[in-house]
């Protein structure tokens, strides 16, 4: 097993050399891009080393799955997910990850993906989105990155409703890793989430209130659980699922 601090000399190297990274873990391959080293690190630890968004079984990604990926960042659990699911629809608004999710799917022999480069918002137009001074904390939402760590410029990007998205791909999972705009999404899609049968949410406590979060899903049906890693505080897990079948009967 290699040893975490061997890893992080060896990103630390690439990104002085401005290399992309290839890392490989188990069955898994991936490309991590040079401007993202070390701190990508990070990342690959919590979505594909601990399997932070599959904790919940009910709430793991399956062969009858379309999943809606809305933050994909640099494709991990698009790759992961993508290989255990009928269809994966990966989200990102960064333009220069897409090349990135593109090879990692190639890389894990995931073909049944769709990419999107937007940002998903409560409502559809052109955005403000603000580029943090590290890029992985880049936010519709100001205060969010202004609290993580600074807005280092503001760009005009395109903006898809949740509504459309669930609409348009009507997901049986959705992921939501949005850096402060969770909630947002949830309460504009409220109705729409009536045909969503799984949800896995990262809640970014320091902006967003992790009660609020539970208790609309209550009130949608869904059953809930939370992790929080001891490493992570201000990032909490919800997993939210309902049973279609017991509630039809």
């Amino acid at each position: 097993m290699i040893s975490r601090t061997y890893l992080r000399i060896v990103a630390n190297l690439h990104a002085l050399l401005h290399i992309d990274m290839f890392l490989r873990i188990n069955e898994f391959r991936f490309i991590l891009p040079h401007f993202l080293l070390p701190r990508i690190l990070d990342n690959v630890e919590h979505v594909v080393l601990n399997r932070e968004y599959m904790l919940v079984k009910r709430v793991a990604p399956n062969n009858n799955d379309i999943v809606l990926d809305v933050g994909a960042c640099i494709g991990l659990y698009t790759a992961i997910a993508g290989r255990r699911s009928r269809h994966i629809v990966a989200v990102e608004p960064l333009r220069i990850l897409a090349p990135y999710i593109k090879r990692n799917a190639e890389l894990n022999n995931v073909r049944n993906l769709s990419i999107v480069n937007a940002a998903v918002a409560p409502r559809t137009g052109w955005c403000r989105f603000y580029i943090g001074r590290y890029l992985l904390n880049s936010s519709l939402l100001k205060s969010y990155v202004d609290d993580v760590c600074g807005v280092e410029r503001v760009e005009e990007v395109r903006c898809i409703s949740i509504n459309t998205m669930l609409k348009i791909y009507r997901p049986t999972l959705v992921k939501l890793d949005v850096e402060g705009l969770e909630l947002d999404l949830l309460k504009a899609s409220i109705d729409a989430l009536q045909s969503v049968e799984k949800l896995v949410i990262e809640v970014h406590t320091n902006v967003v209130d992790l009660n609020e979060v539970v208790n609309l899903l209550e009130e949608l049906g869904y059953t809930i659980a939370i992790y929080t890693s001891s490493e992570e505080p201000f990032q909490v897990m919800v997993y939210a699922w309902r049973d279609f079948k017991a509630s039809r009967s």
